[in-house]
């Protein structure tokens, strides 16, 4: 009998490791309103800040104009704009990244985020789309068009990198739109802990314990 327990805890040891969660990615921002302020209660001048977590292992969706998109990466999106009528803070539990290798003018490259955020209303109307930009005029970030896993910081694009969010009517039509210049950012790699790790645990007692039960009764 227990060599079946014994069978079992290894068949949940692999099925463990088949299926533990991959690896994330998370990015954090930091960024001024440049432009749109004043739409609403948030000004130009504002600071901004946010993270966005994705996961390097998901599929490739599509070739657009500005690289290859993978478009379920992203597992969280936050941002806050911090304003003198308090903190706006729009959330998004999906989006899609798009890495460009040598597809910009030039041969630059570029890392973009795209999501549909949602959170407090302004001006009647509700937030939208929003566009997350990072670019390297010099072509020399990325090798291929993988999904990058990090570490990567703000001196690796010195192009043009930033945040737009626009803001829709109730037809879903962009009728206002905030724009804002990112002045620092992180990337790094989150490992998410395994699940196997207590299995195995449990698997070594197990064995010990069958060990010491053998040799106590011959």
């Amino acid at each position: 009998m227990h060599r079946h327990v014994l069978t079992a805890l290894i068949l949940s040891v692999a099925f463990n490791l088949l299926t533990q969660p991959a690896k994330a990615v998370t990015l954090d921002f930091e960024g001024v309103v440049r432009s749109g302020g004043g739409y609403g209660s948030i000004a130009d001048g504002d600071t901004v800040s946010g993270t966005v977590v994705y996961d390097p292992s998901s599929p490739f969706t599509l070739n657009v104009p500005a690289g290859s998109r993978y478009g379920n990466a992203i597992s969280a999106f936050s941002m806050t704009f911090s304003t003198s009528s308090g903190d706006f803070t729009y959330t998004a539990g999906d989006g899609g990244v798009v890495v460009g290798d040598g597809v910009n003018a030039g041969g630059g490259d570029s890392l973009a985020f795209t999501a549909d955020l949602s959170g407090p209303s302004i001006l009647g109307t509700t937030a939208g789309g929003n566009f997350l930009v990072f670019s390297d005029p010099t072509g020399t970030v990325f090798t291929n068009e993988a999904l990058p896993t990090g570490p990567l910081s703000q001196a690796d694009f010195t192009g043009m990198n930033t945040n737009i969010l626009f803001f829709e009517n109730s037809g879903g039509t962009a009728v206002g739109s905030v724009l804002a210049d990112i002045t620092a950012m992180r990337l790094g790699e989150l490992v998410i802990p395994e699940p196997a790790t207590a299995t195995l645990g449990l698997l070594g007692a197990a064995a010990f314990s069958m060990r010491r039960r053998r040799f106590a009764c011959c």
